[in-house]
């Protein structure tokens, strides 16, 4: 008996020091929200985020999400800032919190934190901007050397413990033609998939998707692992980019996308938007994915809310049980188009046996001719040229399933 009490005082010690360390990231995070439909992005001052989806949270909470920057990674004078979720993983590497600046809701849909690197000199803006109507929003961070040291071997990571459609567990994917880790719940027919990208300008270096807790400790670590995990358990998943160097006055910017995708035997992937002048075409990569384990034959139709000219090619295609299939969608500006004229171009696939099996997604457009345009964001140039448009302009590659990641250490409370 005395045993068993030593054992059992032992183990309430080890669950108050845990829970102490997990209190202690309670913080005065404020949030400002961008209230759209069917996501609602909220974001924190100290660079946290939560998102939901037709009312329904994506991240575990409002703690478990977020980044973290590394500079000067194995080397003398390595230091990691974090947002306060990866503080509960600082035996790992994570030294020290951002430094809130600023957070400022710059319009109804864009949202600008502010955060500084601790003393190092190094600033981080974080932009989230959403085009209502979307099921996807994008990330872009700015990261900027404002003191007069060189910075060395950074790395960047963004991503967090995830809480897909309201279910802590979910099955991981990494299509690496997009450059997307994802997750799918075991029944499609409750939801579609969850997915992170990058920009193809700015291409992510390593990707992670596993249980939450591996993912978030290989963050705070400094290395994610480049695996999936295609079990269904408690998961999380993040990207990481690394740069050589970082010199007074120089900007590291990144962009990223996340989205979500209509429940469903068959998902249909859009690119996120671009923009294009009057009288000229964009040619968007969509993929068209059978989540059956049977082949099927699905027919696809596209279509412009402004009723512009669109193609679907091919029209028709036929796919292997768990496989996917690209599909080129053609949108045609009139030449006559204003400037600022957005379009949602929507491409739609339904099973020849069987029409109940249908799904959409869509992506929107913006005509640029030449005029201002705020939502333009700056390469991965040291003299702030070379500008990246509003989307991806991804192509997507084929479905393929992860490798199985180790098994979690035993004692671990969630969050």
């Amino acid at each position: 008996m005395k045993r068993w009490s030593v054992l059992f005082l032992s183990l309430c010690l080890v669950l108050f020091s845990l829970g102490a360390a997990y209190a202690s990231l309670d913080r005065d995070d404020s949030f400002l929200t961008i209230n759209g439909t069917p996501l609602v992005i909220e974001a924190g001052n100290e660079g946290t985020l939560a998102v939901y989806v037709n009312g329904t949270r994506q991240y575990y909470n409002e703690d478990a999400w977020g980044s973290v920057l590394y500079l000067n990674y194995g080397v003398e004078g390595e230091t990691a800032y974090g947002t306060p979720y990866f503080e509960g993983y600082s035996e790992y590497g994570v030294d020290a919190p951002f430094v809130p600046v600023s957070n400022d809701q710059v319009s109804s849909y864009d949202v600008h934190t502010t955060l500084d690197a601790g003393d190092s000199g190094v600033q981080l803006v974080q932009e989230v901007t959403y085009i209502d109507g979307e099921r996807y929003y994008k990330k872009t961070w700015e990261i900027t050397n404002n003191g007069d040291t060189t910075w060395t071997n950074l790395r960047f990571f963004h991503g967090g413990d995830t809480y897909f459609g309201g279910d802590d567990s979910s099955q991981g994917y990494y299509d690496s033609n997009l450059n997307m880790v994802y997750l799918t719940n075991p029944d499609p027919s409750i939801d579609g998939i969850m997915g992170f990208y990058a920009h193809p300008l700015t291409p992510a270096d390593h990707y992670e998707e596993g249980g939450y807790y591996l993912v978030c400790q290989n963050i705070a670590g400094g290395q994610l692992a480049d695996t999936v995990d295609s079990n269904d358990l408690d998961a999380g998943y993040g990207l990481q980019w690394n740069r050589d160097s970082l010199a007074p006055g120089q900007t590291w910017t990144i962009e990223a996308f996340e989205k979500w995708t209509e429940a469903g035997f068959v998902q249909v992937i859009a690119p996120a938007g671009e923009s294009a002048s009057a009288g000229t075409d964009l040619i968007y990569n969509f993929l068209v994915q059978n989540m059956d384990e049977d082949p099927a034959s699905f027919d696809l139709a596209a279509q412009s809310s402004n009723g512009w000219t669109v193609s679907v090619d091919p029209s028709t295609v036929n796919i292997s049980g768990g496989a996917s299939e690209l599909v080129d969608v053609t949108l045609s500006f009139p030449g006559d188009a204003l400037h600022g004229t957005t379009d949602t171009l929507e491409l739609t696939a339904t099973s020849q046996a069987d029409p109940g099996v249908t799904n959409s997604d869509s992506v929107t457009s913006t005509v640029d001719n030449g005029g201002d345009d705020d939502d333009d964001i700056v390469g991965d140039d040291d003299d702030d040229s070379g500008k990246v448009g509003d989307g991806s302009g991804c192509n997507v590659g084929t479905f393929s399933s992860g490798l199985l990641l180790l098994v979690a250490p035993l004692f671990f409370i969630k969050k």
